[in-house]
């Protein structure tokens, strides 16, 4: 039962092996350069080249820097990773978890890293606002306190945890009994700790880790495994992966074949790093492209004296144009001003409403909590799911995540339907 049960659940996730964010590691630099400059960054001084990381530890990439981002009043992720694994046959025990958990993080070192350094834009102690009708304007009249030009003399990094695989798995783990009161309890079980760890997964930032947490939903006959981590270090498909690894160590636990010591894979590099190589490259090719759209200042006329100053130009510049001309600006402005460039629904209260109401703490961002709604595809949809989202070249989740957005705009409606169906309702009674 218990191989039918790992071999039913391998079939889910069956993968080949990679490391968590699958990257080859960067070609370091050698290690002398790679600690002067990690001592310049320790030190509050940027000296020549950027670091950009060794075979240990390695800067964040913009979009994990974005991942890592923290709720100013919570200390909680702003977008955690949560998934949930459904286990047929006999749960998992604590020992078989623990064991398995301890090779997953001896083998992925991104899962075993702690993110070091603040960055230059960090706020102390932030004050949230209301979200209302003038909340873009709030929200850049709060984003001139984030413009900060000077240097970044504190680099966010990952650097590996001092503590033991072991310590790392016996601190990641949760064991939760469900009692079989009802047909439906592991399932509320489950989905309870789901909706929690979207809003309240906290992470030490100063801590040495790890940056993820399972926990097991058992009863005596099933079990759910939810999984929760900072987005920084995983994504689904890191998940997946995790997943296969330690369904595999606890089958081979049990069927007496204990697997060898896994071995450390590379430090994986980041979205960036992977597609455009080193920040320094990654600035220069923003920077073209830019040029390239926009336009740049080029060498022009040359200046009709003899003699100048070393440090004065010889040429006038000139504006070289890029893709961009005055037709796509006026088209990009009618578009924004037929949307009425809105990011919230049009329903969203005045600011002037919420302050003579005294209701701006219920519309602030700390007061919004996740709900979240599941539904269950059968293998046949899925199957015609899977080939429709091929043929166009895109991924299942991207055709989920593009419903997901239709959905909710379809929901959130405009402020006077809400007061419609309010009014419908008052009449009803």
């Amino acid at each position: 039962m218990a191989a039918a049960w790992v071999a039913a659940s391998l079939a889910l996730v069956r993968s080949p092996p990679a490391a968590v964010h699958a990257g080859r590691s960067r070609s370091a630099r050698s290690s002398f350069c790679a600690l002067a400059a990690h001592e310049d960054d320790a030190r509050g001084g940027w000296q020549g080249e950027r670091w950009e990381g060794d075979e240990v530890s390695r800067p964040l990439g913009c979009m994990e820097r974005l991942l890592n981002g923290r709720r100013s009043w919570s200390g909680a992720m702003t977008t955690a990773h949560v998934s949930v694994a459904l286990l047929r046959g006999p749960p998992p025990t604590e020992a078989e978890l623990l064991h398995g958990l301890a090779r997953v993080f001896r083998r992925h070192p991104l899962l075993r890293s702690c993110v070091r350094g603040k960055s230059n834009h960090h706020i102390p102690d932030a004050a949230p606002y209301p979200m209302h009708s003038d909340y873009i304007d709030r929200a850049f009249h709060y984003g001139a306190e984030l413009y900060r030009p000077e240097p970044n003399t504190d680099l966010q990094r990952f650097e590996p945890s001092p503590l033991p695989p072991e310590e790392m798995a016996r601190r990641a783990l949760r064991v939760a009994s469900v009692a079989e009161r009802s047909g439906t309890a592991l399932e509320e079980a489950w989905r309870g700790g789901f909706d929690a760890a979207m809003d309240e997964s906290v992470f030490d930032e100063d801590g040495d880790g790890p940056l993820c947490r399972f926990t097991l939903y058992a009863s005596s006959s099933s079990a759910a495994l939810l999984y929760q981590a900072n987005h920084a270090i995983s994504d689904q498909l890191s998940f997946n992966l995790l997943l296969a690894e330690l369904l595999e160590a606890i089958a081979a636990s049990r069927a007496g074949a204990p697997l060898p010591p896994p071995s450390s894979l590379p430090l994986p590099q980041s979205v960036e790093g992977a597609l455009l190589g080193t920040e320094q490259r990654q600035n220069e090719e923003i920077k073209s492209r830019l040029e390239l759209i926009v336009g740049r200042f080029v060498d022009g006329a040359r200046l009709p004296f003899e003699s100048l100053p070393s440090w004065a130009p010889r040429t006038l510049p000139a504006w070289e144009a890029g893709r961009v001309g005055v037709s796509t600006a006026k088209y990009a402005l009618w578009q924004a001003a037929a949307s009425g460039a809105r990011v919230l629904p049009r329903w969203a209260p005045a600011a002037a409403e919420l302050e003579e109401g005294g209701r701006a703490a219920a519309w602030e961002a700390r007061a919004r909590r996740t709900r979240s709604t599941f539904r269950t595809v059968d293998a046949a949809t899925l199957t015609s799911l899977v080939a429709a989202c091929r043929a166009q070249g895109v991924t299942v989740s991207g055709a989920l995540c593009a419903a997901a957005v239709l959905g909710a705009s379809d929901a959130m409606g405009s402020r006077a339907e809400a007061e419609g169906g309010a009014e419908a309702e008052q009449e009803a009674e």
